[in-house]
């Protein structure tokens, strides 16, 4: 029996007992300067069905909170990724799901569902490790083709972003195009719709996000 992956440190799951190899597991991804405890309210709404896990990001925050790679603001407030991290944290989820083909050889491959970093670490796993996962779902976030380390497999996952019109943290202005540079450019299978929100999760997003994620799971 192998241990448990350094990335399940602090995280939250949600027991279905003696009937987890059935099940199909949801990865939670939280957002910049959240934790593990933040999406885990959404447990509930999932159903019996699925198993939750929702996971603590890689580093910590001085101000509080946790973050999957760092943001640096320049002079004009521009961010910039801090890559090494959103790597190391990459790799650290890699390793989590290598576990997973591991120790559950007849489960479904996890599903990941993040939001805004979250979902951005999202996107990036499922550009270079889609043959480990079931599905990817992001919201508020965006495709991060700019990272220039990642290598895209030929296995295809299915993808579904959530991008808010009314967001000022990621704009649409730069989600959108993102995304349709990732379906044009690169052959992403992925399914894009707006809500008129702001930087949040609202029911009839979550309620297409739901749809989509029971959809996959018949499939598989």
């Amino acid at each position: 029996m192998i241990s448990d992956p350094i990335a399940f440190n602090h995280s939250l799951l949600n027991g279905k007992g003696d009937n987890r190899n059935d099940l199909q597991e949801i990865w939670l991804l939280h957002g910049y300067a959240s934790n593990e405890a933040d999406l885990y309210a959404l447990e509930s709404y999932f159903g019996d069905k699925y198993l939750i896990r929702s996971l603590r990001a890689t580093h910590s925050l001085p101000t509080g909170g946790f973050a999957w790679y760092g943001l640096d603001f320049d002079i004009n407030g521009l961010k910039k990724s801090n890559l090494q991290e959103a790597q190391d944290s990459i790799n650290r989820i890699k390793d989590a799901l290598n576990w997973h083909k591991i120790t559950h050889p007849n489960s479904p491959r996890p599903i990941l569902l993040g939001f805004s970093q979250g979902g951005i670490l999202a996107n990036a796993l499922g550009y270079c490790l889609s043959d480990e996962l079931s599905a990817v779902v992001s919201i508020a976030s965006y495709f991060p083709l700019e990272w220039d380390f990642l290598k895209q497999l030929c296995n295809q996952v299915k993808y579904f972003a959530a991008v808010g019109t009314e967001d000022i943290v990621v704009p649409a202005e730069k989600s959108l195009p993102s995304y349709k540079k990732a379906q044009n450019n690169h052959g992403i299978d992925l399914q894009v719709k707006t809500y008129p929100v702001p930087h949040t999760i609202s029911q009839a997003c979550f309620s297409d996000v739901l749809r989509f994620i029971t959809e996959r799971n018949k499939i598989s």
